[in-house]
């Protein structure tokens, strides 16, 4: 029975993404070792979050890291067939600069780097990579500076560097990297995170806590299946224009209506 008490998601569907929006895929039925590992570490809540990907330039394509050789760029109905239920978390307003800037930093990266995948492997073995890695180690220190991050970025440029990513890692890389290039605090955005213990469930815990974010369903999913105790804050629609005045929809002709 539903909750009637319960403030419904605001939802979209991916025509109406834009670039720069983190796309977050839930699945509470595959990648069970992923959602187990997270789930060991008191992740629970937020356990069945296991990828993350950036909205490209286009709005058409997300660019994330996958199993696959390098970041990847895929059309979001490509995706879409194989992951139907996901979170888009969307810059308000007063960030349009930084979502942008995130966009074009991932597009760089994927037309010019080459970085290898580091879960690589079947899914028992991406499990325990991720708890080796990442999540068996508490996330003690603070995010990467500026400097750190413009190094880290030449390292990725280099063909011949050993640096490796994983999705929620390179998300949170790149969030961290476009605030550092418009002198933005990226820890009143996103929190204290580390990118290298970004793993899904933690950043979607981040995001969620963020009052920089607008959270958003997709639309072909079932309100009941998540639920949690937050709500979700009302969006802003930047992009879209207001209403006009009364005094001047009655100015509009008949001939003209149409075209509105």
């Amino acid at each position: 029975m539903k909750n009637p008490f319960k403030k419904k998601s605001l939802t979209i569907n991916y025509h109406q993404l834009l670039p720069g929006d983190i796309l977050m895929e839930y699945d509470n039925v595959h990648h069970a070792k992923i959602r187990y590992a997270q789930k060991l570490t008191g992740n629970i809540q937020y356990s069945n979050f296991v990828h993350g990907g950036i909205i490209d330039l286009d709005r058409k394509s997300i660019i994330h890291s996958t199993g696959a050789d390098g970041l990847q760029k895929t059309h979001m109905g490509t995706y879409l067939d194989d992951h139907e239920n996901y979170r888009i978390y969307r810059l308000k307003g007063n960030y349009l600069n930084l979502a942008t800037k995130m966009a074009t930093i991932a597009h760089m990266m994927q037309e010019n780097t080459h970085i290898p995948y580091s879960l690589a492997g079947n899914s028992k073995q991406s499990a325990f990579n991720m708890l080796t890695k990442t999540l068996l180690f508490k996330n003690k220190k603070a995010p990467k500076t500026g400097e750190e991050l413009r190094a880290e970025l030449n390292e990725f440029l280099d063909e011949n560097s050993d640096f490796t990513t994983y999705c929620t890692k390179f998300v949170t890389f790149v969030l961290q990297y476009a605030c550092a290039e418009l002198n933005l605090d990226s820890t009143k955005i996103l929190g204290k995170i580390r990118d290298t213990k970004a793993t899904p469930a933690r950043l979607v815990e981040a995001l969620k806590h963020s009052s920089s974010f607008t959270e958003f369903k997709s639309d072909d999913e079932d309100d009941d299946e998540y639920d949690e105790d937050e709500f979700i804050q009302p969006a802003i629609q930047p992009h879209r224009k207001p209403p006009l005045p009364p005094w001047k929809t009655a100015m509009v002709h008949p001939a003209q209506s149409n075209s509105l």
